[in-house]
């Protein structure tokens, strides 16, 4: 930027800003019929990132690869350059995403992690009861692994001919859990 012939003679303050870097101030004193020359390296800002997820917390962030904690979490990042967050949870799959705040911003985000799909192995004393879940049909006993959702209330609902059907609950499990239930024993009607 050239100011010929554009400010009176005196003290000057310039101020030079930038949504990326930290504002500079300085005092400039403008001589009549003499050149002022002011070059000045900007320093970098920094803003702040505020990471929570959901339905788990408790989630390792890395930003550019390097560990942060563990969500809920905030960390500064420099102004104005794409950051690649990881998040990554035991009982969901892992995500990965981007991030740029301007200076002094706090940016927030809210993570929805997607929870890996729960097993359960569910037998029965006799074998060949039907089971349902959540009153969709599972198998036939021993059902063995059968893909539930995490973190869900079950309930389980086991039927067979000639025995008293058999229902309860189950607490969600973890998401990734694999669960195998103790023998259900049905008695005779």
């Amino acid at each position: 930027l050239r100011l010929l012939k554009r400010l009176e003679p005196g003290l000057h303050t310039l101020r030079l800003e930038h949504p990326h870097f930290l504002t500079v101030f300085e005092e400039v004193i403008v001589v009549p019929n003499d050149t002022v020359k002011v070059t000045k390296t900007m320093v970098r800002a920094e803003g702040t990132l505020s990471i929570t997820t959901s339905p788990v917390s408790g989630a390792e962030v890395f930003i550019d690869g390097r560990s942060i904690g563990k969500t809920p979490v905030e960390c500064r990042i420099p102004a104005g350059l794409t950051a690649e967050v990881r998040i990554e949870h035991q009982e969901a799959e892992p995500v990965t995403t981007q991030a740029m705040v301007n200076k002094q911003e706090i940016r927030s985000i809210q993570q929805n992690l997607v929870l890996k799909p729960s097993l359960l192995t569910i037998t029965s004393l006799p074998e060949g009861a039907t089971v349902s879940i959540n009153g969709n049909k599972a198998g036939i006993t021993p059902v063995m692994k059968t893909p539930v959702p995490a973190r869900k209330k079950l309930t389980i609902q086991l039927s067979k001919d000639d025995y008293k059907g058999h229902v309860f609950s189950l607490d969600g499990l973890a998401g990734g859990e694999d669960k195998t239930l103790s023998p259900i024993t049905l008695k005779t009607s």
